[in-house]
C-alpha cells in the first residue's frame, strides 16, 4: 500500500474525486498504521464543504456518523459500508 501511494496521482479535474482518492489512501494506510505520503494531506485534497460523491443516482444522503474519519476530515461523505469488500 505504501508503494502504491508514494507518487501523487495527477489531478482528475474534480476536487471531490481528488479529495476522495486522498481519503481512500489515508483511510487504508491509517488502518494498517503505515506511513503516508505528503500528497495525502495536501490542502488541495480537502473540500471546503461536505459533499457526497453520488456514485449512483439512487444514492441516499450519507449519515456523517457512519463516515470514516479520513473522509470526514476532507468533507467527503462516503459511508464505511461503501469501502467494505464483498
Amino acid at each position: 500500500m505504501v508503494i502504491l501511494t508514494f507518487v501523487e496521482p495527477a489531478p482528475s479535474g474534480s476536487a471531490a474525486w481528488d479529495a476522495a482518492l486522498a481519503a481512500v489512501a489515508g483511510h487504508w494506510l491509517s488502518k494498517g498504521k503505515l506511513p503516508k505520503a505528503r500528497w495525502i494531506n495536501d490542502p488541495s485534497r480537502f473540500l471546503p464543504s461536505p459533499q457526497s460523491p453520488q456514485l449512483v443516482e439512487c444514492d441516499l444522503e450519507p449519515d456523517p456518523t457512519n463516515v470514516p474519519l479520513a473522509f470526514l476530515r476532507r468533507n467527503v461523505l462516503l459511508e464505511r459500508e461503501t469501502l467494505a469488500s464483498v
